[in-house]
């Protein structure tokens, strides 16, 4: 397990990412590498420590990209509250794991979002909840297998500590 400062920065590298260099790259892919980062942290950190770097996650997002009242970090939150219930024992492979793990986070996170709007009187939302939640999940899982892949070609020996660790 990484120590707790480097965890942060590694989420705070993740969000400049996102923010900078992937819409660029991939405008019409909504790719969250700070998500797949806590699915990774979600397997081994305490529990305090998850949610506060979910907190720390979506606070960097609300305030570099101009989110509304804190939202992502509600978002982030309320995902990784329940992810951290997600018990490896439910599935044999590590990365079904990770990707069980990384849709419970989106879908929550999505609702959450969808829940917002709602109260705030937005009118359409099943449908932009449809396509939002789909996009997301879609790019992330896309994310996630291009992690696994990193990981594999970079070093095996890793990829295989990362699995033992995982499992």
């Amino acid at each position: 397990m990484l120590p707790f400062f480097l965890q942060f920065a590694g989420v705070l590298a993740a969000v400049l990412l996102q923010g900078s260099v992937l819409p660029v790259i991939v405008p019409w892919l909504p790719f969250n590498p700070a998500l797949i980062l806590l699915v990774f942290a979600s397997f081994k950190t305490p529990r305090n420590r998850l949610l506060a770097l979910a907190l720390w996650a979506g606070l960097l997002q609300d305030v570099m990209y101009g989110e509304v009242l804190g939202l992502s970090m509600l978002g982030l939150y309320l995902g990784f509250m329940a992810v951290h219930e997600i018990k490896t024992e439910f599935v044999d492979h590590p990365f079904t794991a990770c990707a069980l793990r990384l849709i419970i986070a989106v879908l929550i996170q999505e609702l959450t979002y969808a829940f917002f709007f709602y109260i705030r009187g937005a009118t359409g939302l099943f449908a932009a909840l449809q396509v939002n939640a789909g996009k997301s999940l879609l790019a992330n899982l896309l994310l996630l297998g291009l992690a696994f892949l990193w990981l594999r070609f970079r070093n095996k020996k890793y990829l295989k500590g990362l699995m033992e660790e995982i499992s």
